[in-house]
């Protein structure tokens, strides 16, 4: 059986530039596109942008999320194969 290896300083870096990414997405659709118009396709546009502005918060949220579980499993991980090293150490 083969050995894995985790680079964890790569782990960390790979994770520092998703969050920087995600963190630096701004939504930056219009909020009153056509103000004054009464066409109804304007509205519905509006209301479009309302909803994509919306999921694309509550997507950087679970992103978030993710990273932070990923950093703890990451960590654990480490931990694990530091107590392991210690262990075989000491035998």
């Amino acid at each position: 059986m083969g050995e894995i290896r985790i680079k964890y300083s790569d782990v960390q870096e790979s994770l520092s530039k998703i969050q920087s990414a995600v963190q630096s997405l701004k939504p930056n659709t219009p909020k009153s596109l056509g103000e004054g118009n009464v066409l109804e396709s304007i509205d519905k546009l509006n209301s479009l942008n309302q909803i994509l502005q919306q999921t694309l918060m509550t997507y950087q949220q679970l992103i978030i999320k993710n990273l932070e579980g990923t950093q703890k499993s990451v960590k654990m991980m480490q931990e694990t194969d530091e107590g392991l090293v210690t262990t075989m150490i000491q035998r």
